[in-house]
């Protein structure tokens, strides 16, 4: 199973969204296998159909949630087709 870290700005918690730089675009790409929408599982819920927008390189997520997290970096994996955040 593959994993990916990404790191937590401001700007991330501000706006509840996800993000990546562009020398990550290739395993964010091929960890999601392009998909358009993505079902993110957090503290054991399943958010469904969040949008995957590739050409601003971000997934909204939501404030809330994103205030939850308190490292400033967190892991992406896939597991039962589900994008786990943690």
């Amino acid at each position: 199973m593959e994993s990916l870290k990404l790191e937590l700005k401001k700007r991330n918690r501000d706006y509840g969204i996800i993000t990546w730089k562009l020398n990550q675009d290739f395993e964010v790409k091929t960890l999601l296998g392009n998909a358009k929408t993505v079902n993110i599982e957090f503290n054991n819920k399943v958010y469904s159909n969040r949008k995957v927008d590739y050409k601003y390189r971000r997934i909204p997520f939501g404030k809330k949630r994103m205030e939850e997290i308190e490292n400033d970096f967190i892991n992406l994996k896939i597991k039962k087709g589900n994008l786990i955040v943690s």
